[in-house]
């Protein structure tokens, strides 16, 4: 049986491909046209092993009218089984042939498959985004099964207003690859990372690292989903700074997102620009090197999220996690949850690094749980989940 991961949006399919090929399964990745360089192999890798079942494709999300049907039909035809994510589905649906496993990573399916007039676009763009969305909610609508980690009454809607009837399956996605990115395996690659001496300056010059990697958004915020609340850890880390008791402590931010001109000036405000190192928009490969080498990992403040790729990344390397969570919307389908510092104002955040300075092994020891917890539910429990589906197709 030959599979075709299609899209590797966040880096998360080229972590599933090699989990079902660790597993015997004879899978590709295919990579789309206009996919960011940063969500390509290189930037999750060491070596190049990857060129052996990797290719890039001449289409995707742009150029949905230009590519002929025959193109995607070549490209696919080969495949008994496609698992697919971002704009997959209404490529397939092109060529009417039903995507096996959507497996959303976010705006693929609660804006991609609505069309909404943006005036700065002209007319053929406008008239080619109208088309690849209609294709897009169809494509999803026939697509056998849609995978999801934890989801919440809102974007329960989501699904509502796609009109989804075909199998939803509530299993975690595992888009770390935690055989290479772990505590122990991460060590021997320090050295290959040009960012690693600047990691380690930090993690030898304060007694507290917290890493943020998440996108700058609290500002200019353009829908429901898309507000991350980095000024909440901002205002919650000067506060904390501004206490007798604080630890030396650094928070490590990203030049990544629409706000970070704004981050920057309530930095400023705050007059806390010595305890916080940015750094520019980093592969996935070095950023876990400076994950291994704080103490909390940073996540978001606004909405209620179980899984994701910057979660995962945190709990692969056994950090605890700052972030807001809803537990009780997903007891029914998770029963058992990592556990968090779980807060939602920059008071919360505040009292965290104080009761984090008091007790750090009580968190590392929580850090730890974390990485049990994804080793146990996202990779034992959800790659055999994904394994009965492409046995049954």
């Amino acid at each position: 049986m030959k599979v075709a991961l299609i899209c590797n949006m966040n880096n998360g399919f080229f972590s599933l491909v090699r989990y079902l090929r660790d597993r015997g399964i004879d899978a590709d990745l295919l990579i789309m046209k206009y996919e960011f360089e940063h969500f390509s192999p290189k930037a999750d890798s060491y070596d190049d092993s990857y060129l052996d079942y990797t290719k890039r494709l001449s289409w995707g999300k742009h150029n949905f009218l230009d590519v002929s049907s025959k193109v995607i039909e070549d490209d696919v035809k080969r495949y008994d089984v496609i698992i697919g994510c971002g704009s997959t589905p209404a490529y397939l649906n092109k060529i009417n042939r039903s995507l096996d496993i959507f497996i959303p990573y976010g705006s693929d399916i609660y804006e991609m498959p609505f069309f909404r007039l943006n005036k700065l676009e002209n007319y053929y763009r406008i008239y080619q985004t109208y088309i690849r969305n209609k294709n897009q909610r169809i494509g999803i609508q026939n697509s056998r099964y849609i995978c999801i980690g934890g989801t919440s009454p809102e974007f329960e809607q989501v699904f509502k207003k796609i009109n989804y009837h075909g199998n939803l399956v509530k299993i975690h996605y595992p888009a770390v690859y935690n055989k290479f990115y772990n505590p122990e395996e991460i060590q021997k690659y320090y050295k290959n990372s040009e960012f690693y001496n600047k990691f380690k300056k930090i993690r030898d010059d304060y007694e507290l690292v917290i890493f943020h990697h998440t996108r700058h958004l609290w500002k200019n915020v353009p829908n429901v989903w898309s507000y991350k609340g980095n000024e909440i850890l901002i205002t919650g880390f000067a506060n904390y700074l501004n206490r007798k008791d604080a630890l030396n402590s650094c928070l490590v931010l990203f030049d990544y997102g629409p706000d970070v001109k704004a981050s920057k000036k309530l930095i400023r405000s705050y007059g806390i620009e010595k305890n916080v190192k940015w750094f520019p928009k980093l592969y996935r490969k070095d950023l876990m090197i400076g994950v291994s080498l704080s103490d909390i990992g940073a996540y978001e403040f606004g909405k209620s999220w179980l899984t994701g790729g910057v979660l995962f990344e945190f709990l692969v390397m056994g950090k605890p996690i700052l972030q807001y969570r809803e537990d009780k919307m997903y007891e029914n389908d998770f029963p058992e949850l990592y556990p968090i510092l779980n807060v939602k104002t920059a008071e919360n955040i505040t009292n965290a690094f104080i009761d984090y300075a008091k007790n750090p092994d009580v968190y590392r020891a929580q850090g730890e749980l974390g990485r049990e917890w994804y080793q146990k539910h996202v990779v034992e429990h959800s790659v055999s989940e994904y394994m009965k589906i492409i046995d049954n197709s």
